[in-house]
């Protein structure tokens, strides 16, 4: 079943601060931080060691690609594994090594990953991956043309296209985020839980 529930949570600038304080020290991005501290969150609620995690790329690997229009994102799994209770830093470290890894590979299509590995394939979930991480970090302002504006809306599709997932956007005052989850799998308290 695809029916699915959301819930939205927010981090304060303080904390996006704080955030990038440990990614400067670690040498690791925003995105890598929050992955790693992902990564752990997940480790506790599953009792799994070794987790594989989808994130779109947007897979705009040359220069020259910047200015064409047109959708080039890429999706890669990103896995990482928690055995033997490694520190956060050394956590940060492998999650840095990871997705740098997985970006050199970024243009390698994910279906073509999947049919070179041969991956059995069903309607019922994604292969290779059921849980999403994507944080945005591009602004998200109005457009205006021939005086209309558009401007980006939260919709509420009642569906989840992944067992779950968690998108984060950075914004001025610290960062908001959204979990969206399977009603069949997990209850909207539980994930309420999650955010917190």
């Amino acid at each position: 079943a695809f029916a699915g529930g959301n819930v939205d949570f927010e981090l304060s600038s303080d904390d996006l601060a704080a955030l990038r304080q440990i990614g400067q020290q670690a040498g690791t991005t925003l995105f890598m931080t929050l992955f790693a501290a992902f990564n752990v969150l997940l480790q506790r609620y599953s009792d799994e060691n070794d987790i594989a995690i989808g994130t779109p790329v947007a897979n705009r690997p040359r220069p020259e690609l910047e200015s064409i229009i047109g959708l080039f994102v890429n999706t890669v799994v990103l896995r990482t594994k928690l055995g033997g209770n490694p520190t956060f830093g050394e956590l940060l470290t492998q999650v840095r090594q990871t997705t740098l890894d997985a970006y050199r590979h970024q243009s390698a299509g994910f279906e073509e990953v999947v049919d070179a590995l041969g991956v059995a394939r069903s309607r019922s979930n994604t292969p290779l991956f059921q849980v999403l991480f994507t944080l945005q970090n591009a602004p998200w302002e109005p457009v205006q043309v021939s005086g209309l504006e558009w401007s980006p809306m939260t919709l509420e599709p009642g569906t989840a296209k992944f067992d779950l997932s968690v998108s984060m956007r950075e914004e001025i005052d610290g960062l908001t985020g959204r979990i969206e989850y399977r009603s069949d799998l997990f209850l909207p308290e539980t994930i309420g839980r999650f955010a917190k």
